[in-house]
């Protein structure tokens, strides 16, 4: 579901004579033009960049000696119009679908046939999306661009006929350059916000650096794809706002809550004990797998008990001494973001059975649930925002999609990689719950 941003533009108060190049002036063109065109984005935190929560929470299994598909591909997937959307790009979609397969071949409730289908389905799926986002944004450049030309236009005009003559106020190109200054300073306020919830979500910002440096993508190379939303997303907040009604009416509020009450409860407390194997301290990713895989063979096998060994072997200095239990919320930050997602993917295991091993971007753990208490209802008065909020988002949604099919049409598209890559493809696993036969995308 796209979410659109709710960032507001003020415009700048300046005499006549001065250039008066707020980014409102450019939406009260596109608004006075009736502009259709506008760009969308992949929710932020879909996307794989930040395969930390995604590895955990789909509960993926290790193998540590399986070897690591390149995601860092830089094959042409498709050419849309006059750009183009590499492989990796496709794969940041795609991985959160590559990962469930994983995790239910590893079970053994998926066989290798079905998983093919599923996987190339969602490749598909992914492709399309990509190609979304290229077509609005490179729809975004164009109409940018003539409504910035137009509105330079028509305030050097209004300049010159209030000042007497040409020589009054500053030239056309100096209007035209600070109009785009202004819209790339509001993007780059979107960008900035968009950015500290990357970091936010994985971690710090040091374990995000890691993350797109394991994508084998520069920080400026991510940065750039980033400020590419972020213009897109201005764009389409600009021209889709006015037209798609914000608030939803009463009735469809509590029709909605009647026929979804399901959505609406509180998690109940979750009680785990857990062991971090962490990438850092075991020297990487290849050795915090291994240690992993052994501690999890000798816990089969009774050899001690969970909570000794995570006294003995966890690298999660908080919680070793406890035995690695887990009755609260953390109050570091920065530990909390992964620790939520290990928390949640401990809610859908067995009781009191040694769960498969999960990755997350601080490293490999081993968890065993305790105790998952039943969630609560929430009640209509609390619920209400979030329907408001979901069925504007539903709506801002279709919107979208019908430009995008009006807009497809329209641009050549050639796909160049129509089936996923084959480094990608499942086998059975040799032993249901074992580690998992390859390793998950970074």
């Amino acid at each position: 579901m796209v979410q659109p941003a709710h960032d507001s533009l003020t415009p700048a108060s300046t005499p006549a004579t001065k250039c008066s190049c707020s980014p409102d002036v450019v939406v009260r063109a596109f608004a006075a033009a009736g502009r259709m065109h506008c760009a969308i984005l992949v929710s932020l935190f879909s996307l794989v960049l930040l395969v930390a929560a995604v590895r955990a929470a789909e509960g993926s299994a290790a193998d540590p000696g399986a070897r690591i598909p390149n995601p860092a591909e830089k094959r042409l997937a498709v050419e849309v119009g006059k750009g183009y959307i590499t492989v990796d790009q496709v794969i940041e979609i795609w991985g959160p679908a590559w990962q469930g397969a994983l995790s239910e071949v590893q079970r053994g409730d998926l066989s290798t046939e079905a998983c093919h289908e599923r996987l190339q389905t969602a490749w598909e799926e992914a492709l399309e999306t990509a190609i979304r986002e290229e077509v609005f944004y490179q729809e975004a450049e164009r109409e940018f661009d003539k409504t910035i030309l137009a509105q330079a236009r028509m305030i050097y005009d209004n300049n010159r006929s209030r000042g007497g003559g040409y020589d009054s106020g500053p030239t056309l190109r100096t209007i035209e350059r600070e109009l785009r200054e202004q819209v790339g300073k509001s993007v780059e306020v979107q960008l900035n916000d968009f950015i500290d919830r990357y970091i936010r979500a994985a971690g710090g910002l040091t374990q995000l650096r890691k993350v797109i440096q394991d994508r084998g993508i520069s920080w400026q190379q991510w940065r750039e794809r980033i400020r590419r939303k972020a213009f897109t997303d201005q764009y389409l907040n600009m021209i889709l706002g006015p037209r798609v009604p914000r608030d939803a009416s009463p009735a469809d509020i509590r029709r909605y809550f009647k026929d979804h009450a399901g959505e609406f409860v509180e998690p109940g407390k979750v009680i785990f004990r857990h062991i971090l194997f962490s990438f850092k301290e075991r020297g990487g990713e290849t050795a915090a797998r291994l240690a992993a895989g052994n501690v999890y063979e000798a816990l089969l096998e009774k050899r001690f008990s969970f909570e000794k060994a995570a006294e003995r072997f966890s690298d999660d200095t908080k919680s070793r001494d406890r035995g690695g239990l887990e009755d609260a919320i953390s109050p570091d930050p920065e530990r909390e973001a992964w620790l939520s997602v290990i928390r949640e993917a401990a809610r859908t295991q067995d009781k009191g059975k040694v769960g498969s091993i999960l990755i997350s971007n601080t490293g490999c753990h081993l968890v065993v649930l305790l105790e998952a208490k039943p969630g609560r209802p929430i009640p209509f008065r609390k619920a209400q925002r979030d329907i408001r909020r979901k069925l504007f988002s539903e709506r801002w949604e279709a919107a979208a999609q019908s430009l995008y099919q009006e807009l497809r049409g329209k641009v050549r598209v050639k796909m160049l990689v129509p089936r996923y890559p084959e480094d990608y493809a499942l086998p059975e696993p040799e032993v249901p719950g074992a580690p998992s036969p390859q390793s998950p995308p970074p």
